[in-house]
């Protein structure tokens, strides 16, 4: 199995050793370039690629895959569908022919997506991607700010309600000092003490199923969303990535990102602290109660003056988380809104139409040099060359590029040629003369409709025989000897 990837060994079976080997290579255009220059017949990258392989003895057929160019995610993602479609059919309709890809900008991200495919990445031979921006994703730490927000939010409102409880039920135990006995009056101090235990075991009990719910329902949207945009190959293909050192359209999707980044950070940052504030306050509120009651039963009993001192501390403790949950929420909200929407409008004008302002805060867009889960080869070449036109467009016309283009794929079509195995058994020879006249009856369709005749069939016969045993080589010329007598 060559080195880097998996490719279906049925599919190529037929492969001769001696450089029978047929290829169909597509070119994938980028964004806004319907008619790009370089997937034109005479364009330079055409040129090399043939030059390369009437060197090498194997024959390659170029095509153009248009698709609509625009910048969005949805157009990508239907050229991909429409683009497997095409290869699911060809590998039906010519079963022995190699398929390679070769994209540029975007379009290498279509590229990606059909390799996704199971059906179709295990009979790729290879993809090759000229400046492409590969876009992966990853789950944000959006649930930090949300947990807090959403918890805090039903913390206050618990907590109000006991805290007007407790503030009831603390003017009704001063009013009983004075027209009521003892006794009444420490049941009521009794049932205080009750409510404002209860206040905050429900306050974090309700603080831990708030917190739960939200957790679960950001990582199910995150997961959703991750399903949608995750890009990494499922199945390693071969691939040569090539860019500029400098490259424009990579330059600014990382400006973006670095331009979005502080907000995310200041979001996480100034949500943790208000978290820690705040669950700092839960924590001290029972701890609180329970002090506060041991040091009145201490000053009761022994005569000590405890009671004011701890108070002021507890109280002092219990301030200060307090505010730094309150002083961290508008800093949180303001942050939180230049994220999604400063994010949201970069992330629409550098990826495209992607998806809403709640994807760009679920999940964390991210551009790499190669996509994840592929066995890359990367190439990446000197900006500082005297020309003009942007360096995201030289790929295609410089000439260590096509070198490297042409080079690569000529030696995956050799290796997979010098691995192929011949088919065995008392039949092999049967066999291979027949696969050999499946061979010569199917030309190249570039001969298509030019009047190619039987000679031109022959031609094209006697080079898929090179490999063959010597026993059908002379079969076969038996056969043409006598066609040509004909």
């Amino acid at each position: 199995m060559p080195a880097g990837g998996s490719l279906d060994r049925d599919a190529v079976h037929n492969v001769s050793k001696r450089g029978c080997t047929r290829a169909i290579v597509t070119l994938v255009h980028g964004t806004w370039a319907r008619s790009a220059r370089w997937t034109r017949d005479d364009s330079a990258l055409c040129s090399a690629l043939r030059h390369a392989a009437a060197t090498a003895g194997v024959q390659i057929e170029l095509r153009a895959h248009v698709w609509r160019g625009s910048n969005s995610v949805r157009a990508r993602e239907e050229a991909a569908r429409a683009l497997a479609d095409r290869l699911k059919s060809d590998f039906k309709e010519a079963p022995n022919v190699l398929h390679f890809l070769v994209a540029h900008s975007h379009g290498g991200n279509i590229a990606t997506d059909v390799a996704r495919a199971e059906e179709v990445a295990g009979r790729l031979a290879g993809i090759v991607a000229m400046s492409t921006p590969f876009v992966s994703c990853r789950r944000s730490r959006i649930g930090v700010p949300a947990v807090v927000l959403g918890t805090s939010a039903g913390v206050v409102i618990t907590s109000l309600f006991y805290y007007l409880s407790w503030r009831a039920l603390f003017w009704l135990w001063n009013q009983l000092g004075f027209s009521f006995g003892g006794d009444t009056k420490f049941w009521v101090s009794l049932l205080m003490v009750s409510v404002a235990l209860g206040g905050a075991s429900l306050a974090i009990q309700v603080a831990g199923e708030i917190a739960t719910g939200i957790a679960a329902i950001i990582g199910d949207l995150q997961h959703s969303v991750l399903a949608r945009f995750d890009r990494a190959l499922k199945h390693p293909v071969p691939m040569l990535c090539l860019r500029f050192g400098i490259d424009e359209a990579l330059a600014a999707l990382w400006t973006s990102r670095v331009l979005v980044k502080p907000s995310r950070v200041l979001t996480v940052l100034t949500s943790s602290i208000g978290g820690g504030g705040g669950l700092l306050y839960l924590v001290l509120w029972p701890i609180g109660i329970t002090v506060t009651l041991f040091t009145v039963f201490l000053d009761g009993t022994f005569g000590t003056d405890l009671f004011t001192p701890v108070s002021r501390i507890l109280m002092g403790v219990q301030a200060f988380a307090g505010s730094l949950l309150v002083i961290s929420i508008p800093p949180t909200i303001v942050f939180l809104s230049i994220w999604a929407i400063f994010g949201y409008f970069l992330g629409s004008l550098t990826l495209g139409d992607w998806g809403g302002v709640v994807d760009q805060l679920l999940a964390d867009f991210r551009i790499t040099a190669t996509p994840d889960g592929a066995a890359a080869t990367s190439r990446v070449y000197s900006p500082w060359v005297l020309r003009r036109g942007l360096r995201h467009s030289l790929v295609y016309t410089d000439s260590r590029a096509l070198a490297n283009i042409s080079e690569w794929i000529v030696a995956r079509m050799s290796e997979f040629s010098e691995t192929a195995e011949p088919t065995l058994g008392s039949n092999g020879s049967k066999a291979n003369e027949r696969r050999a006249c499946d061979e010569a009856g199917r030309l190249p369709k570039e001969f298509s409709g030019q009047g190619a005749g039987i000679r031109e069939a022959l031609e094209i016969a006697q080079a898929a025989l090179d490999g063959l045993d010597p026993p059908v080589q002379e079969g076969w010329t038996a056969r043409q000897t006598h066609s040509d007598e004909s």
